[in-house]
């Protein structure tokens, strides 16, 4: 168990060293201001370690459990490995300010959050599966439904909501479907790991809980995502970075979650 507590204090150490060494990097022209632009890329940067950091406590944890519940933790480690992937992104393009590139402005940025949500759905909706939950979001279809339902409601009505204003910069069309993806999906798979929690053995209370507020802060970091597609980008909280600090808390949420189930002993 100290091995599993050195690894997380470690990637924490590693990313805080690695996002101070960040504020030494030059700024490119026609970057935001000194100070938030590099503030914005340490925190991307400690963002993606700590996704990392998840998958590899996640994996020591697999020898635990047997072969059934392996493939579930697997799948989760699969779809964690997608969201530090997407965390990666952000300093890349933050360090070579590529933010007007075509991937990011047709919202391409999003693709592996809703690959990596769609593999911690399929991950999570398994454990469901072994323990006997019966609930609606067990099934794909419905799963797919509601995600279908949710994301054309908002599409349709966004423009009643707030009504388009020319000059705003925000995320029309297409790429706003991309947007909507991750947010919803996340928030079906922390409702579904709630569910879990109240039917799990006692053994599971704590990772559980765990899991299900650091996917809970994930979803609401995507949330935001939305939100500001809507009202546009230029604001103070996005200029200066403070978005990204949900998803940094996210990250820290589900470092400790996967210490957590490194502490189960019962499957």
């Amino acid at each position: 168990m100290k091995k599993i507590t050195l690894i997380s204090f470690l990637t924490i150490f590693i990313a805080l060293t690695i996002a101070i060494i960040s504020f030494g990097m030059p700024i490119p022209q026609s970057a935001v201001p000194s100070i938030a632009f590099h503030v914005q890329l340490a925190v991307a940067i400690i963002m993606g370690i700590l996704y990392i950091g998840d998958v590899v406590l996640f994996l020591l944890g697999l020898k635990r459990f047997t072969a059934q519940f392996k493939i579930t933790y697997f799948l989760i480690c699969i779809g964690f490995l997608f969201l530090a992937v997407a965390q990666i992104q952000l300093p890349i393009f933050q360090a070579l300010n590529f933010w007007n590139n075509p991937w990011v402005l047709k919202e391409g940025i999003q693709i592996p959050y809703i690959v990596g949500g769609i593999i911690i759905y399929a991950g999570v909706r398994k454990f469901s599966k072994l323990i006997a939950l019966k609930t609606p979001l067990n099934s794909w279809l419905i799963f797919s439904f509601i995600v279908v339902v949710i994301t054309l409601f908002i599409f349709v009505m966004r423009d009643f909501l707030y009504p388009y204003r020319p000059g705003r910069n925000i995320t029309l069309g297409i790429p706003f479907v991309f947007v909507l993806f991750p947010p919803i999906i996340l928030t079906l798979v922390t409702i579904l790991i709630l569910k879990i929690k109240q039917k799990a053995s006692s053994s599971y209370t704590n990772a559980l809980a765990w899991f299900f507020m650091g996917m809970a802060t994930l979803s609401i970091a995507q949330w935001q995502i939305v939100l500001f597609s809507i009202i546009g980008f230029d604001t103070f909280w996005v200029n200066q970075g403070f978005f990204q600090l949900v998803y940094m808390f996210s990250g820290l949420t589900l470092l400790k979650s996967g210490h957590a189930f490194n502490k189960i002993n019962i499957y």
